[in-house]
């Protein structure tokens, strides 16, 4: 009788973690000290778990935020698998916020983002993300951190609404790219994305890979000036712990194509509680985006 209880309980557990909703990102418990040796120490913990750092900046937003950009083989795997739009996975992001005396070490869930990125092609190669996932937390945890709580929104998404997901009727969803610019080969379209960055004052970038094998490169960028991360954000992001690991936004290189996921879709997925009253706060945003982009691939 009490194998068979064990074993119902073990399946009723299990059950519930299946049908479990995912949540925009994981949070640590508080962590003391200094925030940029802290940073040193995480970067040094991924790179001894085989994660690769692709950049990393200061977040211009009120108080004190860095973000991490990091990419792992077996996301590039993934990509190289599947393809397309699914480049857009390529940066996992960590964000350590100073909280007070205290500082809050946030990341990308790497399911949530899995399933809202491959979406349909996510069961295909669903045991690489949860494999980087086991991995980024053994990192996180050999470095300074002792527990992670989920957060980002109250009730989460299940994976069948990560993988059609859209904010509400009319809106759009991952497939609603902006087209930014079609030139002549993929060669030609980097060449100009990166000769160009060097001559923006608006637009820095932060990171960018190369998928190999295929005609996919991704580019995050910080926002700046007066219509950048630091107008936009303090609207959207007001609350403890913060939700600044959704940054950078990124343009990707999609053979001789350059495209962005749509502002109302891809800050709707960072923020999927934003009341409509919020969202009409920023409501040019999306477009003063596609602007910078524009800027870019000109």
């Amino acid at each position: 009788m009490k194998k068979i209880f064990l074993l119902v309980t073990l399946i009723l557990t299990t059950g519930a973690m299946l049908g479990q909703n995912l949540k925009p990102y994981q949070v640590s418990n508080p962590v003391e000290g200094n925030i940029l040796v802290i940073k040193q120490n995480i970067e040094e913990a991924l790179v001894s778990k085989g994660f690769e750092i692709l950049g990393g900046y200061e977040v211009e937003t009120k108080g004190v935020s860095y973000i991490i950009i990091l990419t792992h083989p077996l996301i590039i795997e993934a990509i190289q698998k599947t393809g397309g739009l699914t480049a857009m996975a390529t940066g996992m992001k960590i964000s350590l916020t100073q909280n007070f005396e205290e500082i809050d070490i946030a990341f990308t869930h790497p399911e949530y983002w899995g399933n809202a990125y491959f979406q349909n092609k996510y069961p295909d190669i669903q045991s690489n993300i949860e494999t980087v996932f086991i991995e980024l937390e053994k990192a996180l945890r050999d470095c300074c951190i002792d527990s992670f709580t989920p957060f980002g929104s109250k009730e989460g998404l299940s994976e069948k609404e990560l993988r059609h997901y859209h904010y509400m009727f009319g809106m759009e969803y991952f497939e609603d790219i902006v087209e930014l610019a079609e030139i002549t080969s993929f060669s030609e379209a980097t060449t100009k994305i990166e000769n160009n960055l060097k001559q923006q004052t608006d637009s820095k970038l932060i990171y960018s890979k190369e998928i190999p094998g295929k005609d996919l490169k991704i580019y995050g960028i910080q926002l700046r000036g007066e219509k950048g991360e630091g107008h936009f954000l303090p609207i959207i992001d007001t609350e403890f712990p913060k939700h600044v690991s959704f940054l950078p936004y990124e343009i990707l290189v999609t053979d001789k194509n350059v495209v962005m996921l749509h502002g109302r879709y891809r800050i709707a997925l960072s923020f999927p509680d934003l009341t409509m009253t919020t969202f009409s706060k920023i409501m040019s945003t999306p477009g003063d985006i596609e602007t910078q982009m524009q800027a870019i691939v000109k």
